[in-house]
């Protein structure tokens, strides 16, 4: 028992070693020449001087910092619009600051999740800050760091108002967000919805009018015209867009949406399908862990993505035990998909072996899409194979 605990305290302070050797990798990759290069910087910068990145990207995109591809909701420009008033320098470096908080946020919020068991949170948030998709994200400068807080925030507000308003926010990374408004929908969070509504209207209503643009279907959809085309994709939803065709990317995103709204439409607590304003907190409800297992694992199977937001596989964790959730079968496939997308996948490209590279990843593709049905069919284990449970 003592040389248990010796190696175990031995393997913690390896960990805390590796973390910080990450951390460290990921904040003098964000802070080099070309760093932080998907950090929306240009956008905000266009919109603090009065002027549309969207139509911006379309006639001169050459004038872009680095990759820096305006495809988000204007929420996240003004949400940014601060750093665009800096320089390029000074701006990098307070969004390297920001996204750090976000990941010491999630890690904290894991550590501290009472439903993990004993030790195992601390274990959970040091995997997670040491793993290659933050790692990326941080040195890439994405956003997925901030969504994960944002999503935390949104589901554990008492306000419907500000609950759909944080959502909003969070939907300006919509290959992220948006599973996340589909289950606010199947919830009936009604009021939520429509502060997702309105807060992302009245953006794009501010954003015409400080831009000069006019407020019509063109600058509604000017975020997903601007990503036509640009987008790169990972696996699972390469692979299953590849099936679908010509039109798959588009398909498979509508369907994941729909299949999340009408899965948390029926298993939620108002399954019954009695309307209610009253939303019931995280630890009210337990149900709430499932639906973000689920909704997490949707989003990163029918939404498209690369992997550096595969650190969404930490948000479950935050809410409740996911491992505690999936059959036996699944909870051996979900640590196997842990640890290939947080470390395995970097540990193998250093092998220089893309075929053996490729299969391995459309193996792990396949398994995340199980672990994803395992989780959306726990609640017909949980009622005792008699369909999913409603309530009295």
């Amino acid at each position: 028992m003592v040389f248990r605990k010796y190696l175990t305290r031995i393997a913690l302070a390896i960990l805390v070693l590796f973390t910080l050797a990450s951390l460290t990798i990921a904040g003098l990759n964000a802070l080099s020449a070309d760093g932080s290069q998907d950090f929306q910087y240009s956008g905000a910068q266009l919109l603090a001087d009065g002027e549309n990145p969207y139509r911006a990207w379309q006639i001169a995109r050459h004038e872009f910092l680095l990759s820096q591809v305006p495809n988000y909701l204007p929420a996240i420009y003004f949400l940014l619009l601060p750093l665009g008033f800096l320089p390029w320098s000074a701006a990098k470096l307070a969004w390297l600051v920001c996204n750090l908080a976000c990941a010491l946020f999630v890690a904290v919020r894991l550590w501290r999740n009472p439903a993990l068991p004993a030790g195992m949170g601390l274990w959970c948030a040091l995997l997670f800050l040491s793993s290659t998709p933050v790692r990326n994200t941080i040195g890439n400068g994405q956003h997925g760091l901030l969504i994960m807080v944002l999503v935390i925030a949104a589901f554990r507000a008492r306000s419907a108002i500000m609950r759909g308003t944080v959502l909003a926010v969070a939907l300006s990374k919509y290959s992220l967000g948006a599973v996340f408004v589909a289950v606010l929908a199947g919830r009936r969070d009604w009021a939520g919805l429509a502060a997702v509504a309105l807060a992302t209207l009245g953006t794009y209503a501010a954003f015409a009018v400080i831009t000069g643009t006019a407020f019509g279907p063109e600058l509604l959809l000017a975020p997903l015209e601007t990503a036509r085309g640009g987008v790169s994709l990972a696996m699972p939803f390469k692979a299953i867009a590849a099936l679908v065709g010509p039109s798959g990317p588009l398909a498979v995103s509508a369907i994941a949406l729909a299949g999340t709204f009408l899965w948390c439409w029926q298993v939620g607590p108002h399954g019954n399908g009695q309307l209610t304003s009253r939303w019931q907190l995280p630890g009210h409800d337990p149900e709430m862990p499932r639906m973000i297992l689920v909704a997490s694992l949707v989003t990163l199977c029918g939404m498209p993505h690369l992997t550096y937001d595969y650190c969404l596989l930490a948000l479950p964790f935050a809410f409740g035990n996911p491992i505690a959730l999936l059959g036996r079968i699944g909870r051996a496939m979900f640590l196997i998909v842990l640890a290939w997308y947080w470390n395995g996948m970097k540990i193998a490209d250093l092998l220089h072996n893309d075929v053996l590279h490729d299969a391995a990843n459309l193996a792990m593709a396949a398994l995340l899409l199980y672990v994803m049905i395992d989780a959306a069919m726990g609640a017909v284990r949980q009622s005792g194979g008699k369909g999913l449970p409603t309530s009295p």
